[in-house]
């Protein structure tokens, strides 16, 4: 790489960053104003969160991405024609540009007089707050200093009962409290204790409390700095029917009738009113009324099965959001509200309450139309998915869904530069599908308490797939049965003990043939086979859609295929045709097959983004089988993978495919993965990525130069690539454009692989890809 190419990428990093962030950003501040260039905020004290303390700034400079490009006040300041209020230019300021932050001095008043409401509810009542400005040219950065100086500590808890009968309740779980002696005097903290008293009472059969029945008084006099607490707990509090206030003990609530109403319609509840609740009838099943109207679409046993809360027992919340949650579970009910009201029998020791459990249904029938287009490269993808959904297909809340696909395909290795102008598609991919979910566990688990403990599903699915390529015709049948369930909000579970495939090749073309004939590897690879394979896999994900904060999510995965089969043929002392097992005249694999998929989502706010993904995954044959399946193998590059490459054109290793259908696979696969999303305007997103990784042969047999993998090696065959992508978030969808460009290519045949020092950028050293969602 010579000394000219050097200067050309510096002179276009400076011009770059020049349009952003050039003395241009104050071209439409005001005279004798300032641009707001930065807020900075600085605490003395380590308990005190910078972020939260963010959310009090009145005044915020203009939007950055990547910290220093000014993006949406470049547009603005670009486009804004001060003569004029309308045209293009002016709407394009308007609608995508962001008007120049031009300092307030009343505001940086303001956010001082938040910040130090702020600390004085986190206890520090003698903080000092104070702002302060730096200017250089027309341009501000604002500071706030804050001195914490010594909190307010609370000294000591005591404890007001009006109503005796909960003391012992309430002071047997103090040990769990958040207001503690020596505890800083927090608001905070006082809100959270507040919060748990109530749900402790919950727990424990007190449907009617509220947390307004628990107060706080504070002493400050008795020493500096120091605050003795009184929790007082209130009596209950209800007016009679002359509107006189009445107060008196706390009472516990039992459940005594439980109403199901499984086709529940909020609506006609609301506007019908009482000509509604008319049309119902009721039947009993075992200690539950059933409500419905016209015919009952869905068993009540889907219903029972689901419920934690049993006539006669204490109220508890927890019971109450268990089977709430267990009936969103089945995807069958998209409304569940259980609804608790008191009954004739209330005495003065007990408020027996009637639960109706009112569930609103989803629409039973649907179906969608998916339309489909990628492009990698010189190939383009076009293909569409119809499905159909019944959500109570056996009237057991069981779901049945309906596929058919259809795709076509153009390889532009196939058309040539010769023939570009006659286009055509030469790959055909047909299939249909049809999928069951059962809300319970079928053979051999059918206990209702079972079920009650793990809410298990079943699973069923049932594929047929054509696809046919210029270098071979491919049908794949596939059968699976299996089990899911959520052992936490945060964890899944898929165990599937039988998964069946049968793969053929009925057509190969003889130029496919010869290329894969020299390495037996591969010419296994695409022989005949059938799968017996049996994998679990758990995903773990700590997301939380209501707030924006950071998340991981990790899927783990292993798959084993053939043993039992193997073993049975080994016991029976069965015959052996080309030295390998056979069913159905066809020979079956044997391999295990294991991969990690983790991912960290860094939210820097609700506009920025980073995401990192590190996958790593290996599987093997063994016995039976001399090589792992193809459609089990993996492959690098792709829209979701190394986006400079298309897919299965990478590696393994720095392996060169020269053939005219490059569809490189292996059996060790490692990918790592940076992405930064940043919000543009309206529905558009950006997205700045690197990409890393390869594929490795580990089988002895592989005789692929350059493919196997090697310890001291590996690091140095990982291809690298970046580029940008835009988002088009569409709410339902999201339409996704990448563009990668290759860094690092592993198949250079040089020590140094950056492929700008060994050759020019050229029309293979870039992808475009075009896909639904977002890479991961």
């Amino acid at each position: 790489m010579n000394r000219r190419f050097y200067i050309r990428i510096v002179l276009l990093l400076m011009v770059f960053v020049g349009l952003f962030s050039s003395c241009r950003v104050t071209r439409h501040v005001p005279e004798n104003e300032y641009l707001l260039n930065s807020v900075n905020i600085k605490v003395d004290n380590k308990k005190i969160d910078v972020d939260k303390l963010d959310a009090y700034v009145q005044q915020k400079p203009n939007r950055r991405i990547l910290y220093f490009m000014r993006f949406h006040l470049w547009v603005y300041n670009t486009f804004k024609i001060t003569r004029k209020d309308k045209g293009v230019f002016n709407y394009i300021a308007n609608v995508i540009g962001e008007e120049p932050v031009v300092y307030d001095r009343f505001l940086a008043g303001k956010t001082t007089r938040q910040f130090e409401k702020y600390l004085q509810n986190r206890g520090y009542y003698h903080a000092q707050v104070r702002d302060s400005v730096v200017r250089e040219g027309q341009k501000i950065d604002l500071y706030y200093i804050i001195k914490t100086n010594e909190p307010y500590i609370v000294n000591i808890v005591d404890y007001k009962f009006a109503d005796p009968s909960l003391k012992k309740l309430i002071l047997a779980d103090t040990s769990s409290g958040f207001v503690n002696p020596g505890e800083i005097f927090d608001v905070e903290l006082f809100r959270k204790e507040r919060n748990r008293i109530t749900r402790q009472m919950k727990e424990s059969g007190y449907y009617f409390f509220r947390k307004e029945f628990v107060t706080f008084d504070a002493d400050s006099t008795v020493m500096p700095n120091a605050v003795n607490v009184i929790c007082n707990i209130e009596q209950f509090e209800r007016k009679n029917d002359d509107g006189k206030v009445i107060r008196e003990n706390h009472r516990k609530c039992r459940i005594q009738d439980i109403y199901l109403f499984p086709e529940f319609d909020a609506k006609r509840a609301i506007t019908d009113q009482r000509a509604y609740f008319n049309t119902f009838d009721t039947i009993q099943q075992e200690e539950y009324d059933v409500v419905y109207t016209d015919n009952l679409k869905v068993k009540p046993d889907v219903i029972i099965q689901a419920n934690t809360i049993k006539e006669g027992s204490i109220y508890d919340i927890r019971k109450v959001e268990s089977t709430s949650r267990y009936l969103n579970l089945l995807s069958f009910f998209k409304l569940v509200h259980i609804q608790f009201e008191p009954t004739a029998q209330t005495n003065d020791s007990v408020i027996w309450l009637k639960a109706h459990y009112q569930l609103t249904p989803y629409t039973l029938q649907s179906y969608t139309v998916e339309l489909e287009g990628s492009n990698t490269g010189p190939n383009w993808e076009t293909g569409a998915n119809i499905s159909y959904q019944h959500r109570n297909i056996f009237r057991g809340a069981e779901l049945m869904e309906i596929k058919v696909k259809g795709a076509l395909e153009a390889t532009g290795d196939v058309i040539g530069e010769e023939q570009s102008k006659s286009f055509e598609f030469n790959t055909y991919e047909y299939g249909a599908g049809i999928r069951f979910e059962f809300p319970k566990f079928l053979i051999p688990f059918q206990r209702r308490g079972f079920y009650r403990k793990f809410r298990p599903q079943t699973a069923t699915a049932f594929q047929y797939n054509y696809q046919q390529r210029p270098d071979y015709t491919r049908t794949l049948l596939r059968g699976s049965f299996g089990y899911f369930w959520n052992s936490s909000r945060n964890m899944r579970h898929v165990v599937t003990p039988i998964e069946l495939n049968s793969v053929r090749l009925p057509k190969a073309d003889s130029t496919f043939l010869v290329e894969i004939e020299n390495n037996n590897y591969l010419r296994n690879s695409y022989d005949n086979y059938f799968i017996t394979a049996s994998s679990y896999q758990m995903t773990f994900s700590n997301q939380n859609y209501l707030i924006d904060r950071d998340y991981l999510y990790l899927k783990t995965n292993i798959e084993f295929s053939g043993n039992i089969l193997n073993a049975l043929h080994t016991i029976t002392d069965r015959d052996t045709v080309d030295g390998s097992y056979q069913i159905f005249n066809t020979r079956y694999s044997q391999y295990v097959k294991t991969d990690v998929d983790f991912r960290y989502y860094s939210v820097f706010n609700s506009k920025n983004r980073l995401v990192s993904r590190i996958f790593a995954g290996v599987g093997a044959s063994y016995g039976n089988a001399n090589s792992l399946p193809f459609i089990k193998q993996y492959f690098g590059g792709g829209a979701s993978g190394i986006r400079a490459w298309r897919a299965r054109d990478l590696g393994p290793g720095t392996f060169i495919d020269s053939s005219d259908y490059p569809n490189q696979t292996a059996g060790l696969k490692i990918e790592m993965n940076l992405e930064y999303r940043f919000k543009l305007f309206w529905m558009l997103e950006g997205a700045l990525f690197l990409d890393a990784g390869n594929i490795w042969a580990i089988a002895k047999q592989d005789n692929r130069t350059g493919a196997q993998f090697h310890f001291d090696k590996f690091y140095r065959q990982l291809a690298v690539g970046s580029g940008v992508g835009l988002r088009f978030d569409l709410s339902f969808f999201v339409f996704r454009l990448d563009a990668g460009l290759k860094m690092f290519d592993p198949a250079i045949d040089s020590r140094n692989t950056w492929v700008r020092k060994h050759r020019k950028w050229g029309k293979d050293d870039y992808q475009v890809h075009f896909g639904i969602g977002y890479p991961f």
